[in-house]
């Protein structure tokens, strides 16, 4: 790959961790104001947490790629010197796949036998609702572990973000490098 076009993935990667990391800030302080009930405040807390986890998946989908083209992931890997050690091949996708087929997982969760409650988009300790199994968790966020979980997966934010922090000062030493 030409090295400005490798810029330009780089630059979409700087991008991306910037949105990631801008939105995680903000969770805990919208968390805050949605605690004083307005409904306004949840939307926007919600809004945060798609955001970071969409900007996550989108690195994940920058750096790993898809079978199409597996070379371009590998040298845009290579130049920022990421290694396997980073979650970003798995878990980014899933998390931001919970999020934008969120219909999907309605869906399968309603088409299943019996009864169900369903606790969704939520915030709180699990331990505060009895009798609903983590599986029955859609969209719930626990702020004393900063966790969100999606039908019994979950995903440690403050995680994501140290792999996003670790990953900006590679991207951004990769861009002050002339791109000819």
């Amino acid at each position: 790959m030409k090295k400005q076009d490798l810029q330009l993935y780089q630059r979409e990667v700087e991008l991306q961790c910037r949105v990631a990391l801008f939105s995680e800030a903000q969770i805990i302080p919208a968390y805050a104001l949605m605690l004083k009930s307005r409904p306004i405040d949840a939307a926007q807390f919600w809004m945060l947490m798609q955001s970071f986890l969409s900007a996550y998946a989108n690195i994940s989908k920058l750096l790993w790629g898809k079978k199409r083209d597996p070379h371009r992931a590998g040298e845009l890997r290579a130049s920022l010197a990421v290694t396997s050690e980073f979650h970003y091949q798995g878990d980014g996708r899933e998390v931001r796949d919970d999020f934008e087929h969120i219909d999907e997982l309605l869906d399968e969760h309603r088409s299943e036998p019996g009864d169900h409650n369903l606790v969704f988009r939520s915030t709180g300790d699990p331990a505060m609702i009895s009798g609903i199994a983590l599986d029955d968790y859609l969209a719930f966020y626990n702020p004393g572990t900063h966790e969100v979980t999606f039908l019994g997966k979950a995903f440690n934010l403050s995680d994501l973000r140290r792999e996003v922090e670790a990953l900006l000062p590679k991207v951004q030493t990769a861009l002050a490098k002339p791109p000819w």
